[in-house]
């Protein structure tokens, strides 16, 4: 299952260097802006009707030459027969970077016309009935999304009468599951670990939180 990449946004080293490097100064002042004014620049840049509302995760990364800004929706919700945008990484001094997300992946679409998809309460109530599911839980009462944007997140494809989930645990375990929606009854396909990535990262970037 190679959705891993694209949820979280993570680029790789090839992508990265079809960015213009920034100079350490041109970065020290960016930072000094704050995130927040960081965020309004990429949403700038982006130029698609879409705010921070869209996104339960927003991360600004900053190296020495690049800031680039991750919008993540760590759990990914696609109802039947649609195309949308969920995830997108904006690099300041770059590119943006996204896919779209189909359910069927036979479904047509125009790349011009797709548009970044907005949660709602019933789609949440949707998310926790997983969640309830996956987890054996009782009651759930709310997402917490820090915890899926950790390298735990999910996409849940709506395929009428079940979801067919796909499901990470930590960065090297994957698996995936068929969930009964009449019984709730959470049946697994597969479970599998990954191996890591043998090239590794060759560039260090931090958070910037505030």
């Amino acid at each position: 299952m190679k959705f891993k990449i694209l949820l979280f946004c993570i680029v790789s080293n090839y992508v990265m260097a079809q960015n213009k490097n920034m100079s350490k100064k041109e970065v020290k002042n960016t930072i000094s802006l704050g995130k927040q004014a960081i965020v309004n620049l990429a949403l700038k840049q982006l130029d698609k009707k879409v705010d921070t509302s869209y996104f339960k995760s927003i991360k600004v990364m900053a190296s020495e030459n690049d800031i680039y800004v991750a919008f993540q929706n760590p759990i990914t919700f696609i109802p039947e027969n649609t195309v949308y945008f969920y995830n997108v990484t904006v690099f300041l001094n770059g590119s943006n970077y996204l896919q779209p997300r189909k359910n069927p992946e036979t479904v047509k679409y125009n790349l011009e016309e797709i548009q970044f998809f907005k949660y709602d309460d019933a789609v949440l109530d949707q998310i926790k009935f997983v969640i309830k599911a996956l987890d054996k839980q009782a009651v759930v009462e709310t997402i917490d999304w820090e915890y899926y944007a950790n390298y735990n997140g999910m996409i849940i494809y709506d395929r009428g009468d079940h979801y067919y989930v796909e499901k990470s645990y930590g960065e090297f375990n994957e698996a995936a599951y068929i969930i009964n929606k009449s019984t709730g009854i959470a049946t697994e396909e597969y479970h599998a670990e990954l191996a890591p990535d043998p090239m590794g990262d060759t560039v260090i970037y931090v958070e910037i939180k505030n």
